[in-house]
């Protein structure tokens, strides 16, 4: 079985609000996956733009995005 495989890039959101006692799994949610890194530079910048107040911080991470040949 072949792989192939091309970066992409996650936004992800951290929500501080949440109290300590909720588990570090829940807190944290992958919004979207963008191709490229100028698209999800300009994403974060937006959603902490207008989210400000809501007590969520988002970020961006490269990853992979990986295709299985059968």
């Amino acid at each position: 079985m072949k792989r192939t495989a091309k970066h992409v890039f996650a936004i992800v959101r951290v929500d501080e609000f949440q109290s300590a006692d909720v588990p570090w799994g829940n807190r944290i949610t992958v919004k979207e996956i963008v191709m490229t890194e100028q698209e999800a530079r300009r994403e974060v910048e937006r959603l902490n733009g207008i989210n400000k107040q809501k007590g969520g911080v988002y970020f961006w991470q490269v990853t992979r995005w990986v295709e299985h040949d059968t």
